[in-house]
């Protein structure tokens, strides 16, 4: 019933919106989501011994033994957007003359997806207390919105409104909903474990202070919806639903249509990794260059294989002003009744029973679980191995998650200059290819940038750009072994 009574409103808002536009914003709601918002940062800059700051985000364990001696992030910014129901030539959409019922695929299912996030870095920076040991402090604004379990053909059904939509029926349907904006706070740790000859192993620990700021979700049970066209006066039709519907947030969304950010509002959230380095090599750094074993070497990348396997995201915001509405949607309307609706709580409060509560709300972090294999392939060639998995059920309430995602990245990565060319299957969105460089203090990408300049069905867009102040490990020259113990 949600996402019925979301489509119809949007056809029959008091201020109507012309019809090419209503084209757009169907197309976009999904695409495009992530403008009005967490998940996919950083796609393929992440993996590089160079991200710094970064990579802390992902691996805590990823600072220690860095290139840097000290990594300044002073601003960047990380965007997604991805869905299953429309697919657009991205840069088309909004050119003139654009015919969306023609250009646009759209692949309708039962369950029909979309997720957004926005992801802000701000003045952040990491650096050595000793050899072994590294701390990383940052900044962070982050949103991330999550539509799941829409039915698509009940969206395509209603997209020109229900005057002219034919009788249908749907069952058993249990849309989900939820958005989530907040701040945070981190501080890092990540050290060497162990260093043994070939094997070597890192891990960190990040603990983050996190500050509330707006919270909203919405969640259908078991919903069934009829619609009985009246073919004489379509205003007449009657639409008959069954089921419940749950909508709360972080505040009295009905008393104030305004959002307000609860600031006092908090909680702690938690990540935690380890990187596993195979390095064969070792012997030809201790020949090569005047120093122990034990020095570490830390301006080089010095392994044949790197291992990563991190989970982030662990930890909520409890929301002590929020307040939740269970409606129980058994009853009748007319199409009318829906078509003149000017306030969605007063539609229901007229039409359905309520019970509301007012304990408060705990909001989870998207959790999700990290693992990568880097694999140097020779000399500056890499190949990276990366996948993203959700650790939060797709059905729980207020329950924000990333999209399950496996990439492969070749790059080539250098102290001041990166390329890499993410390919990735994400969930919702299918494959998508991008393309992204690193050039000393300034880094840009994109996940999906290949894919949406060619692809007339693209489901998915992403980019990431920022600026920092990078300071790297002194790069020492060669020196024969024997004149180090001459001396």
């Amino acid at each position: 019933m949600c996402q019925f009574l979301f489509w119809s409103f949007l056809q029959r808002i008091k201020h109507p919106i012309p019809y090419p536009v209503k084209k757009h914003l169907l197309a976009l709601f999904f695409i495009n989501i992530a403008v009005t918002a967490t998940a996919q940062s950083y796609m393929g800059y992440f993996h590089d011994n160079y991200a710094g700051v970064q990579s802390v985000l992902f691996n805590p364990a990823m600072i220690a033994d860095s290139r840097f001696k000290t990594d300044i992030n002073l601003f960047s910014v990380s965007a997604f957007a991805g869905n299953d129901l429309y697919g657009v030539r991205l840069f088309d959409v909004y050119k003139k003359g654009y015919d969306f019922d023609k250009e646009a695929k759209v692949t309708t299912r039962a369950t029909n997806n979309a997720i957004g996030n926005v992801d802000v870095m701000g003045t952040s920076f990491m650096f050595n207390i000793a050899p072994k040991h590294t701390v990383a402090l940052f900044t962070r604004a982050r949103s991330i919105i999550n539509v799941g379990r829409v039915n698509g053909n009940l969206v395509d059904d209603v997209k020109d409104g229900l005057d002219v939509a034919q009788s249908f029926k749907f069952n058993g349907n249990s849309p989900n909903g939820v958005g989530h904006a907040w701040g945070e706070v981190g501080l890092s740790y990540a050290t060497v474990l162990v260093q043994q000859r070939e094997h070597f192993l890192k891990g960190g620990l990040t603990v983050k202070y996190l500050q509330g700021g707006a919270n909203a979700y919405v969640q259908g049970g078991d919903i069934g919806l009829t619609l009985v066209r009246n073919t004489i006066d379509p205003k007449l039709g009657s639409v008959t639903s069954n089921g419940e519907v749950t909508i709360g947030g972080s505040h009295d969304f009905e008393a104030s249509q305004d959002l307000e950010f609860d600031i006092n509002s908090a909680g702690v959230g938690f990540d935690f990794g380890l990187v596993y380095e195979w390095r064969p090599d070792y012997e030809d750094y201790d020949l090569r260059y005047a120093r122990p074993l034990d020095n570490g070497f830390r301006e080089f990348n010095k392994y044949k294989l790197r291992f990563g396997l991190s989970v982030t995201d662990i930890g909520g915001i409890h929301y002590r002003k929020s307040r939740q509405d269970t409606y129980n949607l058994n009853g009748v309307v007319t199409v009318d009744m829906i078509d003149n609706v000017d306030d969605i709580y007063d539609f229901l409060n007229a039409n359905y029973n309520r019970i509301t509560t007012t304990k408060g709300v705990r909001a989870n972090l998207p959790t999700a679980l990290h693992a990568e294999v880097d694999w140097n392939i020779a000399n500056k060639y890499y190949l990276n191995l990366n996948g993203d998995i959700s650790m939060v059920a797709d059905n729980k309430l207020n329950g924000n998650s990333i999209a399950n995602r496996l990439s492969l990245t070749p790059r080539y990565e250098s102290r001041w200059f990166s390329f890499y060319v993410p390919v990735s299957w994400m969930e919702y969105s299918g494959m998508q290819v991008g393309s992204g460089l690193r050039v000393g203090a300034f880094f840009i990408g994109s996940g999906s940038v290949l894919t949406n300049l060619l692809s007339k069905q693209s489901k998915a867009a992403d980019f990431y750009i920022g600026i920092k102040i990078p300071v790297y490990q002194k790069e020492l020259k060669e020196t024969c072994r024997p004149c180090y113990f001459s001396k």
